[in-house]
């Protein structure tokens, strides 16, 4: 269900990289056929599941440290929920699901630049 959200402002994509690092430390590692098998059998397979997501997952078994990934996106999910409550404090009533990522991406690219 996480990997349907995939919101970046509710920590659905640290979540799924917490569960797979949890379980990775545990000697328990959750398979990328457990996941497609999951998702096969909840929504008739990855043609629904957002495209962030399908990139999101796809990276996590490709990279294989979920604890950094973990620790990387949890940053950034906390990241996204403060520049989304920062922007609804300065346009009350503005922010809707339709604009949500453009302003994620905005703040982001933001933060990119006061950094160069």
């Amino acid at each position: 269900m996480k990997l349907m959200s995939g919101r970046q402002y509710k920590n659905d994509l640290s979540d799924i990289a917490g569960i797979l690092s949890e379980h990775q430390k545990r000697g328990e590692p959750i398979a990328r056929e457990a996941v497609d098998g999951a998702v096969e059998k909840l929504y008739g397979g990855w043609m629904d599941i957002p495209q962030t997501s399908r990139d999101f997952i796809q990276y996590i078994f490709d990279n294989g440290d979920y604890g950094a990934i973990y620790t990387e996106v949890l940053v950034s999910d906390q990241s996204a929920k403060k520049a989304l409550l920062d922007f609804e404090e300065q346009y009350p009533n503005t922010l809707n699901e339709e604009n949500i990522n453009t302003i994620i991406e905005q703040a982001k690219r933001k933060k990119e630049n006061k950094l160069k």
